[in-house]
């Protein structure tokens, strides 16, 4: 299963409590008009999280807790948060210590201009789509380019 999605940890009261930002969700934003102060996350549904828990948290949890309880901390590639790699840096979080609940869905930005949230990474969406939807959000910009009926979508 390919992961489109993304993961970051919540409370029991289901506030975001860890999901780091980088560099690159800057330009993401600035590029694609969002506002980086209003991200949104969209919780998928029980039975893919349990799915995606299962074939992409799990089996690296339980290594890394092995690798630390045997050698007392964990490997120097793995100890920063790194922008791409959410599955990892929640389980590391997790191995660390953290506290909160490993969530899998989409998340991303709402547009500055309040009219729809862009989702960058989107779970249900294949990386055609997703590459689409960029290039159509910025030759949206272009005022020699018009489109037709049914791209309102993206």
């Amino acid at each position: 299963m390919t992961i489109n999605g993304h993961f970051w940890i919540e409370n029991e009261q289901g506030e975001v409590i860890y999901d780091p930002v980088f560099p690159v969700y800057k330009k993401i934003c600035k590029l694609h008009k969002l506002d980086i102060n209003k991200p949104h996350y969209r919780k998928a549904s029980p039975d893919l999280q349990r799915e995606c828990l299962k074939k992409h948290i799990f089996p690296t949890l339980t290594d890394l807790i092995k690798i630390k309880n045997q050698v007392g901390e964990l490997p120097s590639e793995v100890r920063r948060p790194e922008a791409y790699a959410c599955a990892m840096n929640c389980i590391v979080y997790k191995v660390n210590g953290g506290e909160g609940k490993i969530i899998y869905g989409d998340f991303g930005w709402e547009k500055q201009d309040g009219s729809r949230i862009w989702y960058e990474f989107e779970h249900d969406m294949t990386d055609f789509q997703h590459e689409m939807r960029k290039l159509f959000d910025v030759m949206k910009g272009n005022p020699h380019v018009t489109f037709g009926k049914g791209f309102e979508r993206f």
